[in-house]
């Protein structure tokens, strides 16, 4: 593809970012539709970070995605956003709109997105959420709009749990951190929604004897290596779904905000990840 002035220019923000598959999956979709337009990565700075973003629209950018820690900053940095980024409190994508920056979070959905690809039915029985940060907040609120019967949330801060039960989920439980294989009882879905499990933050185990056969095990983050609590599931004959599915997800949406179409079917986004993750170990 020739660059030229007027190519489009879409991109990943985060702080790091150069571990972003991102780009490898947003170029394939974009090669593959045939349009004018390249996707990047942008490292930047969380202290300044919501600055940078109010000059997209200046810049002529179609938008970014934005990965954590800077969801926050994205959402107040919006002239306007949709209900799920509101209700949730982030951003993980900003469109330039015609000069205005409009917010959406698109990891909500994303999350659902993924559980139906991976056949797992969100309502089939209680979900057990174990972290209370950006990334919980987002399949919480998907979970709640999905239909999921019961929430139960485990969170190493109490308090966290508690403001986001209150804030999104006023029915769920909260379960201790050291109680949180007390929550497996009759469980059918387990998410991890920590930062446990990425490279240097420490793995994540649970009891995975206490929970029933139909089980299903979500990881919303993706490592090189797989992670731990996959590890453990797996061996425990349970189905699991790593944070590619999460990934592929959010990213979906995304790409019809900056570009106005669906990404084509023709890129065979889980193959295409999963290779380039494994050339990583």
């Amino acid at each position: 593809m020739t660059l030229t002035a007027a190519t489009r220019i879409a991109g990943v923000a985060g702080s790091p970012v150069a571990h972003s598959l991102s780009p490898l999956l947003m170029n394939a979709w974009i090669a593959a539709a045939r349009l004018d337009a390249l996707y990047v990565g942008f490292p930047a700075d969380p202290a300044r970070a919501e600055a940078g973003f109010r000059a997209i629209p200046a810049l002529g950018l179609v938008g970014l995605n934005v990965t954590a820690p800077l969801k926050t900053q994205a959402l107040a940095a919006a002239d306007t956003a949709n209900s799920t980024a509101r209700k949730i409190g982030a951003a993980n994508v900003l469109v330039n709109e015609n000069g205005f920056l409009h917010a959406y979070n698109t990891d909500a959905p994303g999350f659902v997105d993924a559980c139906e690809r991976n056949n797992i039915d969100i309502r089939s029985g209680p979900a057990l959420v174990l972290g209370a940060g950006g990334a919980a907040r987002a399949i919480i609120h998907g979970l709640v709009s999905a239909g999921a019967p019961e929430i139960r949330i485990a969170n190493r801060s109490k308090e966290a749990a508690h403001a986001l039960r209150d804030d999104l989920a006023p029915k769920s439980i909260v379960y201790e951190w050291d109680q949180r294989d007390r929550a497996l009882s009759d469980i059918r879905l387990v998410i991890n929604a920590t930062s446990l499990g990425q490279a240097g933050k420490g793995d994540l185990t649970l009891d995975w004897s206490r929970c029933d056969p139909r089980t299903a095990v979500f990881d919303s983050i993706y490592a090189a290596s797989g992670t731990q609590f996959l590890a453990g599931a797996r061996a425990a004959r349970l189905k699991t779904v790593d944070g590619l599915a999460m990934l592929i997800g959010q990213a979906r949406p995304a790409f019809e905000h900056f570009f106005r179409q669906r990404p084509p079917d023709s890129v065979d986004a889980e193959t295409l990840l999963a290779a380039a993750l494994a050339a990583r170990r």
